[in-house]
């Protein structure tokens, strides 16, 4: 829905699968979101079985192009598999710094910059990036 001066207003799309659909259903149609919040409460390896995949959402949300050029990015996610035997335990272990990476990396692929802002552990990782499209940072070094 549109409110006010055109800004696109979704609320609280908040289950994995949820995710997935929005940026299937929305790809091309101009939503652009400030404020993401992936908030996965599960492993970074998903669950193939349950189609859970959040690597593959976040870069449906970068390839889709919905980041703002200005956007907050939050990450919910656990590091947990050894306990899971559908793993296969030659498999690299991933940690938060290969997040930041893939972040970094999907981020700068479609012309934004990443910031870490903070990360908490507390059994899980939540991360908070700071997105910010080049062409304002362009802009900005021309005006001082």
């Amino acid at each position: 829905r549109k409110a006010g001066r055109g800004v696109g207003v979704v609320v609280n799309t908040h289950t994995q699968h949820t995710y997935t659909h929005t940026f299937v259903t929305q790809k091309g149609q101009g939503v652009r979101v400030v404020v993401a919040f992936f908030d996965y409460e599960t492993s970074v390896y998903g669950k193939k079985t349950a189609e859970l995949s959040p690597l593959r959402d976040l870069q449906r949300f970068f390839r889709g192009g919905f980041a703002h050029s200005t956007c907050l990015l939050g990450i919910t996610v656990s590091w947990r598999r050894d306990q899971w035997p559908r793993y296969d335990p030659a498999a690299p272990h991933l940690a938060f710094e290969d997040l930041v990476g893939f972040v970094e990396a999907e981020a700068d692929a479609q012309g934004f910059s990443c910031q870490v802002l903070d990360s908490i552990n507390y059994g899980m990782t939540f991360g908070l990036f700071r997105l910010r499209h080049k062409s304002l940072a362009a802009e900005s070094a021309k005006e001082t």
